[in-house]
């Protein structure tokens, strides 16, 4: 890669440009969210260069999740505790269809995936 293409990419990239400078400091750990797996989480460790560490509060599973690649989203106590509920009572199923899935989009991606 020649030098202005790498500068290109490096200007490019969220974690060099303010916006993702911002947004990765706005998740530090405690901060409540949603996982890329719809799982209610809390933040265990943020590495400062888009990547954070999360514990579903629903299945208590270990998960790390990129703040520019997966759909994480902030989520308030109220909001958890609805999803931690819609787990127990649902699952994994009940957590994608509250964001959006169909239950035969749902069906599909767990015969490929799982």
């Amino acid at each position: 890669m020649d030098y202005l293409s790498e500068l290109y990419w490096k200007l490019k990239h969220p974690i060099n440009n303010i916006k993702g400078y911002i947004r990765i400091k706005s998740f530090p750990p405690g901060t409540l969210v949603e996982d890329c797996n719809f799982h209610p989480c809390v933040v265990i460790k943020n590495y400062g260069e888009g990547t954070i560490d999360v514990i579903s509060l629903a299945s208590y599973k270990p998960n790390s999740c990129s703040l520019f690649h997966c759909g994480i989203v902030k989520l308030t106590q109220e909001e958890l505790n609805e999803r931690i509920k819609i787990y127990n009572d649902k699952g994994d199923k009940g957590l994608a269809m509250l964001c959006g899935w169909t239950e035969e989009s749902y069906e599909a991606f767990e015969k490929e995936w799982r």
